[in-house]
């Protein structure tokens, strides 16, 4: 079927797949499989609850609850109890050095894999943002680790922080402006 102008239906549409191109729906509602919008860019709001599942799963394995005064995510949780809830495992983003290494935007956990002189250079604050964690890790007995702030951010007030203890490791936080703090 191809409409061109205005379609007005009383009552109900059904149907297993809403196939729409090259134009913008502003509202559907379906039971089925649904395909909205026609750019990458689209943005889709709704109201109350949304749940992800792959058929036959429970519970879902995506749902964002709009009980409460903040919405909350659950991931393989239908009932999220906190901003976000996890329930089962997760993984971060693992980097291992023997070289000096600038912490990437993509990393969470470094661990040095040497007891030779590195050092290791955490992102600017400002591009890192409010409330980054990031860890460094010395995996070798006799480190002579160094982690650094990139050129004008600071940790805990000094430019740059020693590693001593054989095994050491130190989390960062960042401010998103200027500073990280070890945690």
């Amino acid at each position: 079927m191809h409409i061109t102008g205005t379609l007005m239906v009383s009552g109900n549409v059904i149907a297993k797949n809403f196939d729409v191109i090259n134009h913008t729906i502003t509202y559907l509602s379906s039971s089925g499989d649904s395909k909205f919008g026609d750019t990458t860019n689209d943005t889709h709001q709704f109201t109350g609850s949304v749940y992800v599942s792959v058929a036959g799963s429970q519970p879902s394995i995506f749902a964002v609850s709009a009980s409460g005064a903040q919405p909350s995510v659950g991931i393989n949780t239908d009932t999220p109890h906190a901003s976000l809830t996890l329930s089962g495992s997760y993984a971060i983003q693992y980097h291992s050095t023997a070289v000096d290494y600038s912490v990437a935007s993509t990393d969470y956990f470094i661990v040095v894999s040497v007891a030779s002189k590195i050092s290791v250079q955490l992102q600017d604050a400002v591009l890192a943002g409010r409330g980054r964690v990031v860890i460094v890790k010395a995996a070798t007995a006799a480190p002579d680790l160094t982690v650094s702030a990139s050129f004008g951010d600071t940790i805990d007030g000094d430019v740059w922080q020693k590693l001593y203890s054989d095994h050491a490791s130190e989390t960062y936080v960042c401010d998103g402006v200027s500073a990280w703090y070890i945690v």
